[in-house]
């Protein structure tokens, strides 16, 4: 009889000596354990094996029933090569020979070889265990099948396969032949998923099957030995075109309530068309203009722009990191060549959609005993609502573009007690919160509204500095300005995957590039900031220079710094650009005293703007992204002037400007510039009230002006003129009693609900 027959022997010897101890009989009977039979016998560990030449490995045996519950019962183990592989009764195996079956204490090494070990319950046995034994693994290399099809590639388009083998080795000598299945393993299962069963592949072998564009670390094991990790790269997204069936031009216009199939093309670094590829759909005004993900077609995918109301926005898909182009580093987003414009026309018969104004005031400041508020205004019938106090002095309000919060920053945070405020319009009970670890004026929200760039340049008791809010965590990045900054722009990218933040001293510049996937990128610019704004498709962001008459084009997939300049290009202005916004239709407007530039930007080539080196390869993945520009001026035939705020209408048809003039004092009328006509206009409100503060609804009817006056002019862009003027008889500003302040505080901050 083998040793690894002593184990049944001894199992049926325990239950015969356990019929006859005392207390197992019953008058003259003999009672005998009985056992149910399993169904089933479930061995650990299953299928394979791998041990080195006298190592252990332990197994268990578990008995089940029908319904797979295990059962308590004695179980026994069996080795098909005991010369190989023996087995004690307890379940431990050694890769040699046992000095004892009942109590093994001493593994004598073995031969090489194949051995299965079977585990058996009242005559059931497991499905077999293959274990092989070898030489002990030193190392494991990893190498692509020579005789698939161009091995050397770079990268393996979506859904295509490549295969790989492993080999092991013992001393230096490959012992791949004795050592069984190698386990392959990927950080990253959406970028590859890995088989070693499919048809043909041996057991060292694997097929990797390409998925979502990105990289991902690679490995193979056996037993505890791991290989060197290799990349794993699907091709990356290299471009994106967009289309729409049936309409042409940009931007294209349509009636409220209905809605349009975008076709998407996508092409990866090889050049290959792809789907399902994982894009990040985005509207400029998702209140107006809907977006969401559709159905894979043909070698399209496809989305759904829906008109919701009256107003205009640009829609994208972008491949945004993390979900695509997922791993690389830096990250690789790629965008569009040319957002889609889509202009929402109005409905036969629809009337002005109900929102809410909300209007507070900078009056208090740091006045002793003056308590600021909120108050709605339900428009169009504008009808003045219950004032909400706020815990500080506000210096911005801002909606996210869903119209779900409102953001209310405040530069006096005495020393720690005043912060940024958040009101939740969304909630069944509206209510104001406070977080005293941000303070400064909000520069930008994410498109997404998940971040907020607020500036902290004002206060006193701080280093100038700014904060990235993480509206969802309740957390704060902090970027630090160099001192004597004096003035600061921000603005995120359409698909709200990067910042651009620029701190500003004179005729010098910082801009801090902030991502959610990337560290902090600081570049020294020899220029003067005055505004940040990104194209529509995602491209480029424009830098406008306050000092010298020309725009600065950072590109928003960018290479390692600092290694290449991140800025490409520039573009000559008429005079120094102090606002700049971007069009529906894809073109930037400037507002440069005393007129208008319009840019029209012209994209070239591909991918980044700079060719990069595919993970673990000499290759190169393709990048000449470049812009060019060509503009017009026009003058608005107001004389010479500084502007203070900029409104373009959803439609991109009007844009309004508030300024001062040469002399730095504010203008008693608002100028208007009609874009596709090209002509200029004022409007002045009653009673020669000066405009402090402005905001347009979504379909361009209702422009509100809060005025030096203590109300907000409402203004009808379509009959023309003030037509109503909306008092607070409240006051915006309270005393501790709740009694309006005795000093006015006009309304200077407003903010339409999207």
């Amino acid at each position: 009889m083998g040793r690894s027959g002593l184990s049944v022997v001894g199992t049926f010897l325990v239950l015969f000596l356990a019929a006859g101890l005392p207390g197992c009989s019953k008058g003259s009977g003999v009672s005998v354990a009985t056992f149910q039979t399993p169904a089933n016998v479930v061995l650990t560990p299953s299928t394979a094996a791998s041990m080195d030449v006298g190592a252990t490995l332990s197994f268990t045996a578990q008995p089940e029933d029908n319904a797979n519950n295990p059962l308590t019962q004695p179980v026994s183990y069996f080795s098909s090569n005991s010369a190989v592989v023996t087995i004690a009764a307890n379940g431990i195996a050694c890769a040699g020979t046992w000095d004892s079956i009942s109590s093994p204490q001493v593994c004598t090494p073995g031969p090489v070889g194949v051995a299965q070990i079977t585990g058996s319950a009242q005559g059931v046995t497991s499905p077999p265990t293959t274990v092989y034994v070898h030489q002990h693994i030193d190392g494991i290399s990893i190498s692509a099948l020579p005789t698939q099809s161009n091995p050397g590639a770079p990268c393996v388009t979506k859904g295509r396969t490549f295969e790989y083998a492993a080999n092991a080795f013992s001393r230096g000598s490959d012992i791949t032949s004795t050592v069984g299945r190698f386990g392959w393993s990927t950080v990253n299962a959406n970028v590859v998923s890995l088989s070693t069963t499919a048809t043909g592949l041996s057991q060292s072998q694997v097929l990797a099957t390409a998925g979502v564009p990105g990289v991902s670390t690679t490995f193979a094991t056996l037993g505890n030995v791991v290989s060197v990790p290799f990349d794993f790269v699907t091709c990356p997204v290299q471009s994106i075109s967009l289309s729409v069936n049936g309409n042409s031009g940009n931007p294209i216009i349509v009636t409220e309530g209905s809605s349009e199939i975008i076709s998407t093309t996508v092409k990866d670094s090889l050049g290959n068309i792809i789907t399902g590829v994982p894009l990040t759909w985005t509207s400029s005004e998702p209140t107006s203009v809907s977006v969401t993900a559709g159905a894979v077609s043909g070698s399209t995918v496809s989305g759904t722009a829906s008109a919701t109301s009256p107003g205009g926005a640009s829609v994208i898909a972008s491949c945004t990191p993390p979900n695509c182009n997922i791993g690389f580093q830096p990250s690789l987003p790629i965008y569009p060549q040319s957002a889609l414009g889509i202009v929402v026309a109005p409905s036969s018969g629809s009337t002005a959609t109900a929102s809410t104004l909300y209007v507070s005031s900078t009056g208090c400041q740091a006045t002793v005993a003056c308590f600021t508020t909120l108050v709605p205004v339900t428009t169009p019938a504008n009808t003045v609502g219950g004032p909400i106090t706020l815990s500080a002095t506000p210096d911005s309000l801002y909606f996210s573009r869903d119209g779900t919060n409102a953001y209310l920053g405040t530069d006096l945070g005495e020393l720690g007690t005043k912060g940024l405020m958040h009101y939740t319009a969304s909630a069944t009970a509206p209510a104001v919160t406070q977080n005293t670890a941000v303070v400064g004026k909000i520069l930008s929200i994410s498109p997404d509204g998940s971040k907020l760039v607020v500036s902290d340049i004002a206060d006193p008791n701080s280093a100038p500095q700014a904060f990235v809010f993480d509206t969802a965590a309740n957390s704060t990045t902090t970027i630090h300005f160099p001192a004597g900054t004096t003035n600061v722009a921000a603005n995120f990218s359409p698909d709200s995957l990067k910042a651009f933040i620029v701190a500003s001293s004179g005729s010098s510049s910082t801009l801090f590039v902030y991502s959610k996937v990337d560290s902090l990128q600081t570049i020294s610019l020899t220029t003067g900031t005055s505004d940040i704004a990104f194209l529509p498709s995602g491209n480029f962001g424009y830098i406008a220079d306050r000092a010298i008459p020309q725009l600065s084009l950072a590109p928003t997939c960018d290479n390692p710094p600092p290694s290449t300049p991140p800025l490409l290009e520039t573009s000559a202005t008429t005079v120094p650009p102090l606002f700049i916004r971007q069009l529906v239709d894809g073109r930037m407007l400037t507002v440069e005293s005393p007129g208008i530039e319009l840019f029209t930007p012209t994209i070239s080539g591909t991918g980044c703007a700079f060719p990069r080196p595919y993970p673990g390869t000499s290759d190169v993945i393709p990048g000449n992204l470049t812009a060019s520009n060509t503009s017009v001026f026009f003058n608005l035939g107001q004389g010479n002037f500084i502007p203070r705020q900029l409104i373009i209408s959803q439609d991109s048809s009007t844009a309004y400007i508030l300024a001062n003039d040469a002399n730095n004092n504010p203008l008693g009328v608002i100028l208007v510039f009609n874009i596709p006509n090209h002509t200029s206009s004022a409007i002045s409100l009653t009673g020669n009230a000066i405009p402090l503060k402005a905001t347009l609804t979504p379909d361009g009817t209702l422009l509100y002006v809060g005025a030096s006056d203590g109300t907000v002019h409402a203004v009808s862009t379509v009959a023309g003129g003030d037509f109503q003027q909306i008092a607070f008889p409240l006051g915006i500003c309270r005393n501790a009693t709740g009694a309006p302040f005795a000093t006015t505080c006009n309304p200077d901050l407003l903010a339409l609900r999207p």
